[in-house]
């Protein structure tokens, strides 16, 4: 198959969605099938940046448009650009294609991109404001959002809809859009070696004195990416502090990558806990997160439970075989119950967290998730592609469009 890839942005390690979308790309390139990547609205470039698909350039065809031209000139690119192509896979996230949400005419700037094509949408995330007890303002934002989406998804009419969550799947369902569950995979490419070398070194000089020889005597949690504002660190860390004392252990809690407008909170948690270390890494490349990842004991994620399924950095968490402590459970949808994940490698912040924590931590052998997801989503798209065969639906091929001037 020839699938063009499109998503907000595309830039390396600064866009969780555009990082995933490359992963899956390269994984679909790997299974055999021709890939292309385009970035519709590109902070990170000021024109538009061809690469890829030539023999000096092996890697697939890639172009990123700058988000600061028109919606004209893109829409023209985008045309060119995907000429050829059997299916689009669109990668949404309301907040990559307008900076305040609000994607009205999108349908209109994407239908020459995916006209005489197939088209699969992945939602990576929906409106905001559905939660129970959500402000006033992200609820009226919300329901614009949501308008806008289930405009969007008609007017395009893709053949397939993915979501990552089944309180997602749920959501959608209530404007009219049957979609079907396809699970993320943690961003980073995982390495089996760990960081110890170092990152012990790292944490003497802040005065852990943590050796091999005395690895056990720790408990190292850690973060990684954005640090959720909703999320509250008590009393998680008042449980994990009885629970350290039970196991004999030092607490110490790592952060890694960018943690946002969530610094605020962790700058605060030294002084409010003065008996666990605190140590932030800081941005690192991805060969350096997959070693801090398969140093730590578990993982300790922001997201609220109902949503754990959208967590790019659970995924990575839980691709390197790591136990993930998951605090919160306060989203609330009105009639939607909250999905159950079934996953033993997800700790919740209850009455029986002190003892499965006490009773030791199970790490799994690391191993990504992404070529299976990428299996499962060519599978979902050869399902789509038969049913319009039975159907008798007509072969898509799109009319040759000129290159952009």
């Amino acid at each position: 198959m020839k699938i063009a890839f499109v998503a907000g942005e595309l830039e390396p390690g600064r866009n969780g969605v555009g990082d995933y979308t490359r992963l899956l790309a390269g994984e679909c390139a790997r299974l055999g099938h021709d890939v292309s990547l385009l970035a519709l609205a590109d902070r990170f470039v000021d024109r538009p940046t061809l690469t890829g698909g030539s023999a000096a350039d092996p890697c697939p065809r890639e172009l990123r448009l700058p988000q600061s031209s028109s919606w004209e000139s893109r829409a023209t690119s985008a045309a060119w650009f995907v000429d050829g192509a059997e299916w689009v896979s669109l990668q949404f996230v309301c907040y990559a294609f307008q900076r305040k949400g609000i994607v009205r005419g999108l349908a209109d700037h994407l239908r020459p991109a995916v006209r005489g094509r197939r088209l699969q949408v992945m939602m990576h995330e929906l409106w905001i404001g559905a939660e129970l007890g959500s402000p006033l303002k992200h609820r009226i934002v919300g329901a614009i959002q949501r308008h806008v989406i289930g405009s969007l998804l008609r007017r395009l009419a893709p053949e397939i809809v993915h979501t990552s969550n089944d309180a997602y799947a749920a959501r959608l369902s209530r404007i009219g859009v049957l979609s079907h569950t396809l699970p993320l995979f943690g961003n980073i490419p995982v390495t089996d070696r760990s960081g110890d070398h170092w990152l012990f070194p790292l944490l003497r000089s802040s005065g852990v004195e943590i050796r091999t020889f005395n690895r056990n005597r720790y408990w190292l949690f850690g973060m990684f990416g954005a640090l959720q504002l909703k999320w509250s660190p008590d009393p998680l860390f008042s449980v994990l502090q009885s629970a350290a004392r039970k196991a004999g252990r030092s607490l110490v809690v790592l952060a890694a990558g960018d943690m946002g407008a969530g610094s605020r909170v962790w700058e605060s948690l030294p002084a409010q806990y003065p008996s666990i270390r605190f140590l932030n890494l800081g941005c690192r490349p991805g060969e350096r997160i997959s070693e801090y990842l398969n140093s730590l004991d578990a993982g300790i994620a922001t997201t609220s439970y109902s949503r754990i399924g959208k967590s790019g950095s659970a995924a990575a968490m839980l691709d390197h075989g790591l136990p993930v402590i998951v605090s919160r459970d306060d989203d609330r949808y009105r009639n939607i119950a909250v999905p159950s994940y079934g996953e033993e490698q997800i700790y919740m912040l209850d009455e029986r967290l002190i003892g499965r924590l006490a009773a030791g931590l199970h790490r799994r052998p690391p191993e990504s998730a992404a070529p299976g997801v990428a299996r499962r989503f060519l599978h979902d798209l050869n399902c789509a592609a038969r049913k319009d065969a039975r159907a008798g639906r007509p072969e898509t091929t799109g009319a040759t469009a000129d290159a952009p001037s």
